[in-house]
């Protein structure tokens, strides 16, 4: 499952049904996705011409909280272009 911030197709459709399976709860972009998914499930996020891949801890003030080899990063979701579910 994948979502990509402003990239033809999968940006629309991720945009207007909240990313994917057709439903539409009205989110948008990264959010749709990350609402949806479990704490601790491994990720990716692309933001700022960078990935990060790790565990989901979940999200606070507009933040993505990501724990990557031992280190959390807080990724603003404004900043997010793509997630990917492996």
């Amino acid at each position: 499952m994948s979502y990509y911030n402003n990239c033809g197709y999968g940006g629309n459709y991720g945009g207007n049904y909240g990313g994917y399976g057709g439903q539409n709860d009205g989110l948008k972009g990264p959010l749709a996705i990350l609402k949806r998914i479990s704490l601790g499930t491994t990720i990716s996020v692309h933001f700022d011409s960078v990935e990060r891949v790790g565990r989901f801890l979940g999200i606070e003030n507009g933040t993505v909280i990501l724990l990557v080899g031992g280190t959390i990063y807080y990724i603003s979701i404004k900043k997010i272009t793509a997630v990917d579910i492996p």
